[in-house]
């Protein structure tokens, strides 16, 4: 009972609240979960989780169309082909001890089918899940049926959110994208890490910088100046640029739930072989 307590205490806030979906749907129908591998407690706790969190959608009306807790079989969703239908399905792979679920969002008036799949270790990491991955599972969801939706509005950026929705838990993940750098860590706390592929690691700052039209990502280097964050230059010249460097910094814009881009400050080579700060041209995308 204390687990469970405490599932639904840290897991009943902010799942899928996103501003904005534009596009002709103003409500979700939702079924519930199928899944015949777990006790009816759990799973009524389960299908509340999901419900509780789709009801912070404001922008849709939530229809509760569940007629059991856990069913044996997806629900039958084409009765209402004006509003959009979800419904999760969690399965024990039988090879192992893992979980499967799959997140589904339907419209079949639209043509739209979206699936979601995902593994997992045990069945309490399901419900244990960090709240920016749940929300970038429904916004991705969300992002795919509105650009399957003829109705749809979207724009030249393949934007899905409103420039203010932007936040650290947004971007939360690992990406890469630049020649010289293995991975770029983002965490939920607003800060993160490099790596490149020559073996540095570099510590970095990420800043929201919010704005009607064009919100901006800045991340910042915090590491102190280091030769191995400059690849590009030979190393007999980044170990003496290094040393009076400006930090590194990268102004992006998030085009949408996957792709970073914008311009790297940095240190360059001239033709006389002169370093100098310069801005270059960097997309990063999501792995």
């Amino acid at each position: 009972m204390k687990i469970k307590k405490f599932i639904l205490k840290n897991l009943f806030f902010g799942f899928f609240s996103f501003s904005t979906f534009a596009q002709s749907f103003t409500s979700i129908d939702y079924y519930g979960i199928v899944c015949t591998e777990i006790d009816s407690n759990m799973a009524k706790m389960t299908s509340d989780l999901y419900y509780t969190q789709l009801s912070d959608l404001q922008t849709f009306t939530i229809n509760d169309l569940r007629e059991k807790e856990y069913r044996d079989t997806p629900p039958e969703i084409f009765l209402n082909n004006s509003n959009l239908a979800f419904y999760v399905t969690i399965q024990k792979n039988a090879n192992s001890e893992k979980w499967q679920t799959q997140l589904h969002l339907i419209n079949k008036n639209a043509n739209i089918n979206q699936i979601e799949k995902k593994e997992y270790e045990s069945f309490y990491k399901i419900l244990m899940e960090p709240k920016s991955t749940l929300q970038q599972t429904l916004h991705q969801l969300l992002s795919s049926a509105n650009g399957n939706n003829q109705n749809s509005d979207k724009d030249s950026n393949n934007h899905f959110f409103s420039p203010a929705s932007i936040s650290t838990d947004l971007l939360a993940g690992t990406w890469g994208g630049e020649e010289n750098i293995n991975k770029i860590v983002i965490m939920r706390s607003g800060r993160g890490f490099v790596i490149f592929k020559n073996g540095a690691s570099m510590n970095i700052l990420i800043k929201i910088q919010k704005a009607e039209s064009d919100t901006k990502v800045i991340i910042t280097q915090e590491s102190r100046p280091n030769a191995s964050f400059f690849p590009e230059l030979p190393r007999t010249v980044a170990l003496q640029a290094a040393k009076e460097a400006e930090p590194i910094e990268w102004t992006l814009s998030l085009l949408n739930d996957n792709t970073l881009s914008g311009t790297k400050k940095t240190l360059t080579l001239a033709s006389d072989n002169q370093t100098s700060m310069s801005k270059l041209n960097v997309t990063w995308h999501r792995k």
